[in-house]
């Protein structure tokens, strides 16, 4: 059996401190590699969402559709707006919105199901995405919003 050095002994590799010491270590490692690999994309949640509500009028690389539906990849809209953003995905959007430079009239219809976890996770991504650095959103933010948008509702505002 191979002999190795332990604290100024020699030892075989066979020792039960030896062999504890290497198994600990392969297993540490181990897990350090597996848990990079298996993190996340911070946005992937978003994505998901994204694909599945808004993809089909805002396109899967976020250019809008022409003159009946605006980009959300570049737009000047976003960060114009941060604050009313959650009200419009939740609540939808009936007014005329400039993107852009250009006038957009088309109804956006809002999406009720979502959660605020997953309106904060899918503004994330389309704030982040196609060359937007627009931030990031706090549950806590969005949550606020909307409890704000909710009461304009009740109230007619909206």
């Amino acid at each position: 059996m191979p002999k190795t050095w332990f604290y100024n002994h020699e030892v075989t590799l066979s020792h039960p401190v030896i062999r504890a010491n290497i198994f600990f270590n392969t297993f540490l490692l181990t897990a350090i590699i597996g848990l990079s690999a298996c993190e996340p994309n911070t946005f992937q949640e978003g994505e998901r969402l994204y694909k599945a509500q808004c993809a089909n009028c805002h396109m899967d690389d976020g250019i809008g559709l022409s003159a009946l539906i605006p980009p959300i990849a570049g737009s000047d809209y976003l960060p114009a707006n941060r604050d009313i953003l959650p009200c419009i995905i939740r609540y939808g959007l009936k007014d005329t919105i400039v993107v852009n430079g250009k006038t957009y009239a088309e109804i956006m219809p809002g999406v009720a199901k979502l959660t605020d976890v997953q309106i904060t996770n899918l503004l994330n991504f389309i704030n982040n995405s196609w060359g937007n650095q627009n931030g990031l959103y706090r549950l806590e933010e969005v949550q606020a919003t909307l409890e704000e948008c909710r009461l304009q509702v009740q109230r007619g505002e909206r």
